[in-house]
């Protein structure tokens, strides 16, 4: 018995406790998988995602609920109906977009806040928006691994999954905001081949064909401030 979100772990084969596993679809989460039992951590979630009679697998979670959802907003409310097409694009657009305190769905961890009013800080064109809106993912993550880091070693390296991690300039802004790399499969499906990893007994190799791609993080002194800026706006309006 599994659930969506812990079952994601194991698409690549068996839990590596160096490494930060981001889904990233209608909601997103970064998850820890560990050997040894986590400290009490107040602002995560905490449990156990694997247990038989040779082993068990504790997780260190986080979550954030506007991803995709975020995503639909940028049409519903914004009236943005071509962002998923154009985010493409508009990613590799150089400038500098706005900030976006992203409380779509409730703000999750490290925060948690149910009433959360979302909204953008600083000027930008409709385009620069949508760009804000998928940067704010980036760090909403970020925020959970460095709350995730004060429990369990620091992560040294990420794999990310899920139709939303499709958007390479995604990817390569949690890179270069983690300082970490982000490695993803060719295949987003993680819950649905993590299942198969499980259903299959945990063989000792696990999907060798795929192709994986890495995103180095870069120095990228531009979009590490405006993580600053933003984490700094989220602790005034959540003491956090």
């Amino acid at each position: 018995m599994n659930g969506d979100q812990s079952a994601a772990v194991f698409a690549f084969g068996a839990p590596d406790e160096e490494c930060a596993y981001v889904n990233i679809g209608t909601s997103a989460f970064v998850q820890r998988a560990v050997s040894t039992p986590p400290s009490y951590a107040p602002r995560s979630l905490t449990g156990i995602i694997l247990e038989d009679e040779n082993r068990t697998v504790y997780s260190v979670e986080g979550n954030v609920n506007g991803a995709g959802t975020a995503l639909e907003w940028l049409g519903s409310e914004l009236g943005i109906l071509d962002a998923v097409s154009r985010l493409p694009e508009w990613l590799e657009k150089p400038g500098e977009p706005p900030l976006f305190l992203n409380g779509i769905a409730g703000l999750g961890g490290p925060f948690w806040q149910p009433d959360f009013s979302s909204r953008f800080v600083g000027e930008g064109e409709p385009w620069q928006q949508a760009v804000a809106v998928v940067e704010s993912m980036a760090f909403l993550l970020q925020a959970n691994i460095d709350e995730i880091a004060k429990h369990v070693p620091p992560a040294r390296r990420i794999r990310a999954s899920g139709g939303v991690s499709r958007f390479d300039g995604l990817c390569r802004r949690i890179a270069s905001v983690s300082g970490l790399p982000v490695l993803r499969r060719d295949d987003a499906e993680a819950t649905a081949r993590g299942i198969g990893y499980l259903a299959a007994g945990m063989p000792a190799r696990w999907n060798d064909a795929a192709s994986e791609e890495v995103f180095e993080p870069l120095p990228d002194e531009a979009i590490r401030r405006r993580y600053a800026r933003w984490r700094g706006l989220m602790r005034e309006a959540t003491g956090v």
